[in-house]
């Protein structure tokens, strides 16, 4: 009986298993420094992105019923984000038909145009909310803007916020020919 030497098909899986190993191990100790790829690099990106979560409200003009001086929407970490937005380094613009204005962050109590962080609040399963101003995974943050005039009913308005380093995300509504005191917009 003639014996053939060569590999056999086990030898074969074995010695490409033996292969990547030694190419992986090779890899963490020669390579260093900051990851690179592309789901590294989306993850980068995720860390300053924010979203509306739920309804805007607006709120009646004590001076003017017909119109609004206030809204406040709630916004989180876009799903599955891993960073965190320090918020007291956010931009809020308010703009209208008139003009576009940055507004400053303010403090229940100062003089408008202003906007604060009226509310904290827990997203499950985390429930994490803590009291700094830094929106971070398993929180939302409750944004109250308080407009530099009244906007009458059947003009619109934009609001838009921009994290430190993250895109812009913005809210145009157009306020409701009949306002209440709480206004779904």
């Amino acid at each position: 009986m003639r014996r053939i030497a060569g590999f056999t098909a086990l030898e074969w899986i074995i010695l490409i298993v033996m292969a990547g190993l030694l190419f992986t191990v090779a890899g963490h100790i020669m390579g260093g420094g900051k990851p690179s790829g592309l789901v590294y690099a989306a993850l980068g990106e995720t860390g300053s992105l924010i979203e509306v979560d739920g309804a805007v409200v607006g709120y009646q003009a004590a001076a003017d019923p017909g119109a609004l001086d206030s809204a406040s929407f709630t916004v989180r970490l876009f799903l599955g984000d891993m960073g965190g937005v320090d918020m007291d380094r956010a931009t809020v613009t308010f703009s209208d038909r008139s003009d576009a204005t940055v507004l400053p962050q303010g403090a229940e109590g100062d003089a408008p145009p202003y906007w604060t962080i009226a509310d904290r609040l827990n997203r499950p399963p985390f429930q994490t909310a803590d009291g700094d101003n830094r929106l971070e995974p398993g929180e939302s943050f409750v944004i109250r803007v308080l407009f530099p005039h009244p906007v009458g009913a059947g003009e619109t308005f934009t609001i838009a916020l921009t994290p430190p380093g993250g895109l812009q995300e913005s809210i145009q509504r157009t306020v409701p020919p009949r306002v209440t005191p709480v206004t779904v917009l």
